[in-house]
């Protein structure tokens, strides 16, 4: 079974003998690869709607993969009662909708402290640097893959309570990319400052306030000048 490059990255970012969920799971490829690669012992598949769920079970029955998985109707991570969880995948949804979703689930006074969290947002990721930080959790590492000629970004998270203050280029762009001297993470500012000019030319037309982009901006360039 092939994955995307984006769904690889999150395959090999998973620990080896952890039981995962897959929030979202839709066509369920990434859970179907990590038991059928012997990865994972066991493999949730989670999502809000039932056809994503039946679509999901299409892959695994092409895989002839009938133990190690159980599929779950659920809101976001509120139907998974299972505590066995180690590894909780959630992929491929704007960085809001990911913030909503963490913020569901720790509401319903569950302990999440044992599980690591590997979030994927499609869009919005400054929002869910945002949350994560005023929320308790630790971004351990931030992962750059390229898949189809777009940058995505992975976050490993681990939830200890600790409520974090970042700075506005952090939340932004990622600490750890603004320095980076690679080619992706070259990539991954210019297309946040394609991003931020877009928002700074609407906001000047508007007659708007456009510190935060002018800030954010001046911040990239004084890195290419150093450099």
């Amino acid at each position: 079974m092939k994955l995307s490059s984006r769904l690889s990255a999150l395959a090999r970012l998973i620990r080896a003998g952890k039981r995962m969920a897959d929030i979202g799971t839709d066509h369920g490829y990434l859970p179907a690869y990590l038991l059928d690669q012997r990865i994972c012992p066991f493999v949730y598949c989670c999502d809000v709607n039932p056809l994503p769920l039946k679509r999901a079970k299409q892959t695994f029955f092409a895989l002839a993969l009938t133990d190690g998985v159980s599929f779950v109707l659920s809101d976001g991570m509120t139907g998974l009662v299972s505590t066995d969880v180690e590894d909780v995948v959630i992929a491929g949804m704007g960085g809001d909708m990911i913030a909503h979703i963490l913020e569901q689930g720790f509401s319903d006074g569950k302990v999440y402290e044992h599980i690591r969290f590997l979030l994927q947002p499609m869009s919005k990721a400054e929002k869910l640097r945002d949350y994560l930080g005023k929320n308790g959790f630790s971004r351990d590492e931030e992962v750059l893959v390229e898949d189809e000629g777009r940058v995505f970004l992975i976050f490993c998270c681990t939830y200890d309570g600790k409520e974090r203050t970042i700075s506005e280029e952090d939340v932004y762009f990622g600490a750890e990319h603004l320095q980076n001297p690679s080619s992706l993470a070259q990539k991954h500012r210019e297309l946040c400052c394609h991003r931020l000019r877009k928002a700074k030319a609407g906001k000047e037309q508007a007659g708007k306030d456009a510190s935060f982009e002018t800030r954010m901006l001046s911040i990239v360039n004084d890195i290419k000048t150093r450099g």
